[in-house]
């Protein structure tokens, strides 16, 4: 089978699969073929972002996706569980969607949003009480075209079967060079931790920065434990984050960031609102297996934090879990399973 790669908008998201794939002659193995003539290919595989989508990509990109005499598979590189993508239409021979992660059930991805995100209405309902704000500005897509709240056009249910979670964005995942530190380190999980919580997030606007600065200012009430909340080099970041017992990580443009892994790694316990509705490989997301949730407002993170501390030697089952999960996961197995979909596929 020889492919073509349009992965043009957002190349560098797909250079560490590609290395993998060399690297293990995955794609010899598998008899496929990356061709640089789409005359002669069998399959387009075509990548979008949340910055460059369907609505916003130029006419020769849509040209060639309207087009397309081949089968069509769309990589759609956004954070959140959730798909922008809605033109089906636009695409006759389009086969799949493929995204590193997806809500499950899947017809959540017809419900309401705010700012076109769905965990961005989980947070809305006590955003809106707390603040009275209706409507942000976000260096985003999201500001111009999926403002405030919205219902996206509603995708059928043969289209919904076109949706894939398939780990592809590797930078987005726990194999990223960012977890790669923890990853790597040795774990003594019976030393006495010197942290109690440890909460570091990026300063953000609108409904992130608010959730974000709720969680720290709760921490930072709790006045008999040993917390960390500010901004840290990264050197630092990495050496109190797995000395730490707990790690609260706040949503940020997605569910995903880079801090659940990388606790997970480094055997601290991640609490984070509650992310159990996506699916992905790994399965990071089991509720009170791999990860304590709390309430997307943060109203029983209190609670939480007081359970895991009160249960801490109850949990070393969990934390060493994670751990073994995480380290069984490797590029080659999922550079395989990614193009053993392709295939399957087309």
């Amino acid at each position: 089978m020889k492919v073509y790669l349009a992965i043009h908008i957002q190349k560098k998201r797909f250079v560490e699969l590609m290395r993998t794939s060399k690297k293990y002659n995955i794609l010899e193995d598998k008899n496929i073929i990356i061709t640089e003539n789409i005359n002669e290919a069998d399959l387009l595989i075509f990548l979008i972002n949340s910055s460059k989508n369907m609505t916003n990509i130029n006419e020769n990109d849509k040209k060639m996706l309207k087009e397309s005499k081949i089968p069509v598979i769309i990589l759609e590189r956004f954070d959140s569980s959730i798909s922008w993508f809605r033109e089906f239409e636009m695409i006759p021979n389009l086969k799949a969607i493929i995204k590193n992660r997806l809500i499950e059930p899947i017809e959540l991805i017809n419900s309401e949003y705010f700012y076109g995100r769905y965990h961005y209405k989980l947070m809305y309902d006590a955003y809106y009480k707390e603040t009275g704000i209706e409507k942000f500005k976000e260096k985003d897509l999201s500001n111009s075209i999926y403002s405030g709240l919205k219902t996206l056009p509603l995708i059928s249910s043969d289209n919904l079967k076109k949706f894939n979670h398939i780990l592809w964005d590797f930078n987005s995942s726990p194999l990223s060079r960012t977890c790669r530190f923890f990853r790597n380190s040795e774990v003594d999980f019976m030393k006495d931790r010197e942290f109690d919580v440890f909460c570091v997030n990026r300063n953000k606007s609108g409904i992130q920065g608010w959730a974000r600065n709720k969680a720290k200012s709760i921490i930072n009430n709790m006045k008999d434990l040993n917390v960390v909340t500010t901004s840290l080099p990264q050197n630092e970041y990495n050496e109190k984050l797995i000395n730490s017992k707990i790690g609260v990580a706040c949503w940020g443009w997605g569910e995903w960031i880079h801090m659940d892994a990388s606790a997970m790694y480094g055997g601290t316990i991640l609490i984070k609102p509650d992310s159990g509705y996506i699916r992905m490989f790994p399965d990071i997301y089991i509720n009170n297996k791999t990860y304590i949730p709390c309430k997307p407002d943060y109203s029983d993170l209190e609670e939480k934090i007081r359970y895991v501390l009160n249960n801490y030697n109850d949990l070393l089952e969990m934390r060493k879990k994670n751990r073994e999960f995480l380290l069984s996961i490797n590029h080659k197995e999922c550079a395989e399973r990614f193009w053993d979909k392709i295939v399957e596929l087309k």
